[in-house]
């Protein structure tokens, strides 16, 4: 799954349609892992998000040992939340 300063919401999180914001990415996380116990990735693309709110990780949010779930900068790439 993907985030980018420049993806829309109404994305489906793939590479070519990502995601803007990190609530929709935490919200389809959420209903991956109702539907599976796959492991699953969020990648952050480079860029600066802002936030109005925090977002809060919580139990709902985490994974297993087998299935993890990470979020991560794509590739190294330099991810700045303000």
């Amino acid at each position: 799954m993907f985030v980018s300063t420049r993806g829309s919401d109404d994305g489906d999180g793939s590479f070519g349609r990502p995601f803007l914001t990190l609530g929709r990415a935490q919200a389809e996380v959420r209903a991956l892992k109702a539907q599976s116990d796959g492991p699953i990735t969020v990648n952050i693309r480079g860029g600066e998000y802002y936030m109005s709110s925090s977002l809060h990780l919580n139990a709902e949010d985490s994974g297993t040992a087998e299935s993890p779930i990470t979020w991560q900068a794509y590739n190294g790439e330099t991810v700045l939340l303000s």
